[in-house]
């Protein structure tokens, strides 16, 4: 996975299995998480990141694990401007079903 590049960065978001067996171990999905940093990779966590792809903007909005218990989909949208496109990341496609305040 060290060798993934892209130019406008590698990202990827935890799942289930990244917090072991059981899905609560958020010790283990933060070593997860700083093994793929180490890698040059991007975790979001319930986070967002604005990409400028020669002058068209874009949102990547990456969620945490929905069966862990770890989706805040309000802090992972904090700061948005809605005018912007925006994608999705996530592990689990039931995250539709989670409601958002």
């Amino acid at each position: 996975m060290g060798a993934l590049n892209a130019s406008y960065g590698v990202y990827a978001v935890l799942g289930n299995h990244d917090y072991g067996f059981g899905w609560s171990n958020k010790g283990l999905a933060d070593k997860v998480e700083k093994k793929l940093e180490d890698l040059n990779i991007i975790v979001l966590r319930n986070e967002n990141r604005l990409i400028d792809i020669n002058g068209t903007r874009l949102y990547l909005v990456g969620s945490d694990s929905l069966w862990a218990g770890e989706v805040d989909l309000d802090k992972a949208i904090e700061g948005i401007e809605w005018d912007i496109p925006k994608i999705l990341l996530c592990h689990n496609p039931d995250i539709v079903l989670v409601n958002m305040s």
